[in-house]
């Protein structure tokens, strides 16, 4: 029902996205009436046309933004489970993101976003939330569904971004993999964080001066967009502090560099995956469980990053490290005939180096190295990696990946032609229960990918 719902706003949506237009007319000729171009009268004229037009219903209203980021992928991706049969390969286009955003700006600094995402073909939203500006002091309050600040490449633009896809390492704590507000942070259905995707809350962003900056905020415990979870009702908080420097010697030159620390924490971020709050009490074989039972669990993490620009070369990096509380996952073979483990703390870390270098204004060589230690809790491939097949609920311990890209920037980000090939390797193999349990036996798996994606920004 609720996603009956959904696509009817949305086929509403797209009937009066020609008005929109108009309404931007309507802007322009108040424009020429002030600068002398048209009387009154001949503006008023204009006004009364018979063409389809929207009006805002609120009289402060002062400005109304359409946008959209198009992405149209080619994936070409094999899986290598070094052990038994593999998966069949993806050879195949998608659509993997179409954004069609509202933008609404109302005097005296307030406004509203809605961003939803009809790719990889489902409907969900992005981010959608109101927002108050204040010149002085330089501070921005925002409530709604937006990301959290945590993760740099996670929460770094869509449409900027210098790889095709973002890192295994972002797939694991943001859960970008098109489900990024559909499975419960915490959640026993792919192992992934949750911790930096999208979350419900109130945010704050007080810029100090020209070189410092911080943000807090508090939001739901659990990544989604619905306050669905009758397992994690207590709030979390996200803190970040910033600092940027310009170091060019003068306008001729760029050099900047940019560098912080996110850090967040989650009450309940794992809870979840608790046996107490799911009903599992019985350790059998193929039940999956954490080491004790506790019925809370929190999930606390930091994040220190890092962006240099210098003339054509940029490069980015970021470490990121959890303490999970019982965040270990085993299946329930390991515990039929012993106690619970005394301590089932988990503290996966991850690590992300981007560098590019930019030639002839247009044209960029990307590389990306990422890694990822989940310290037992466990990844799966197709949780990490977006459209990549499915070997089951095979858990691997650590990942890794190279990155080797081109980009042709034709109109700069508005549009450009990304290609990328990825070499994947996952190992340390400990759980694989499931359909395609039986046929994979290897203690890793590796994963080629070769993607394309072209990219249309209005």
């Amino acid at each position: 029902m609720f996603k009956t719902t959904r696509y009817c706003c949305f086929i509403i949506l797209l009937l009066v996205l020609p008005g929109l237009v108009r309404a931007a007319d309507v802007e322009l000729l108040k424009m020429l009436e002030e600068k002398g171009y048209l009387t009154a009268e001949e503006v008023k004229q204009l006004e009364d046309d018979d063409s389809v037009r929207v009006e805002p219903s609120g009289k402060h209203t002062q400005k109304l933004w359409v946008s959209t980021l198009f992405q149209l992928q080619y994936n070409y991706i094999e899986v290598d489970n070094r052990g038994g049969s593999n998966p069949a390969t993806r050879n195949n286009f998608l659509l993997r993101r179409v954004y069609l955003g509202i933008e609404g700006r109302l005097s005296n600094g307030w406004g509203a976003i809605i961003m939803p995402n009809l790719g990889d073909g489902s409907v969900r939203l992005d981010h959608a939330y109101f927002y108050k500006k204040f010149k002085n002091p330089d501070i921005n309050f925002f409530a709604g569904f937006r990301k959290v600040r945590f993760n740099f490449e996670q929460y770094s633009s869509t449409g900027r971004l210098r790889t095709v896809e973002r890192s295994l390492v972002a797939g694991y704590w943001g859960n970008d993999t098109g489900t990024e507000d559909s499975v419960a942070e915490g959640s026993m259905a792919n192992g992934d964080q949750g911790f930096a995707a999208q979350h419900i809350g109130i945010y704050g962003n007080y810029q100090i001066d020209g070189n410092y900056g911080m943000e807090l905020g508090i939001s739901n415990g659990y990544a989604n967009e619905l306050p669905s979870n009758a397992f994690q009702n207590n709030l979390g908080f996200y803190y970040q502090f910033r600092t940027n420097w310009d170091l060019a010697e003068d306008d001729s030159e760029a050099f900047t560099i940019e560098a912080g620390i996110n850090s967040g924490f989650q009450p309940e971020g794992n809870s979840f995956w608790q046996p107490t709050n799911t009903g599992e009490t019985a350790r059998t074989a193929g039940t999956f469980l954490i080491g004790n039972t506790d019925g809370n669990a929190a999930n606390i993490g930091v994040n220190p990053y890092f962006l240099v620009n210098y003339e054509d070369f940029i490069i980015t990096g970021e470490l990121l490290l959890n303490w999970v509380e019982n965040g270990k996952l085993y299946d329930g073979a390991q515990l039929a005939s012993t106690t619970a483990p005394g301590s089932s703390q988990a503290m996966p870390m991850g690590i992300i180096v981007t560098p590019s270098y930019r030639f002839l204004d247009d044209f960029e060589f990307v590389f990306r190295y990422s890694y990822l230690d989940t310290n037992g809790r466990g990844a799966l491939i197709n949780a990490t990696l977006p459209n990549a097949p499915s070997i089951g609920r095979a858990f691997f311990n650590r990942a890794q990946s190279y990155y080797f890209g081109f980009n042709w920037y034709i109109l700069r980000n508005d549009l450009k032609l990304q290609l990328g090939y990825q070499y994947a390797e996952y190992w340390e193999r400990y759980i694989a229960t499931g359909t395609d349990a039986g046929t994979f036996n290897g203690p890793g798996a590796s994963v080629s990918s070769f993607r394309t994606q072209f990219q249309l920004v209005f």
